[in-house]
């Protein structure tokens, strides 16, 4: 996520900031300063991409892993309710 973030805001500041400066009439003065904001804004792309996966991938991790404990225990009260069943018919006979 992290490489995609980075090419797409590096991409669009580089697009912005040449057609800036080609509608100002700069063109050639401002390929220079796209290039530093392609660099700074894909920097800042693939640090913000980076953590977005981050926190991601943990919420998902701790909602499985919620889940899962929820079904033990869920399973284990049904199993611990059939046996109660089994013990009480077994005391019945």
């Amino acid at each position: 996520m992290g490489r995609d973030f980075a090419g797409i805001l590096g991409l669009v500041a580089f697009s912005t900031t040449v057609l800036r400066g080609a509608i100002a009439g700069v063109a050639d003065e401002a390929m220079l300063t796209a290039l530093i904001h392609l660099f700074a804004f894909a920097a800042g792309g693939w640090i913000l991409g980076t953590i977005a996966e981050s926190v991601i991938e943990q919420s998902v991790r701790t909602r499985f892993q919620a889940a899962l404990e929820a079904a033990e225990i869920e399973k284990s009260e049904i199993q611990s309710t059939k046996s109660e069943t089994s013990t009480n018919d077994k005391k019945g006979k």
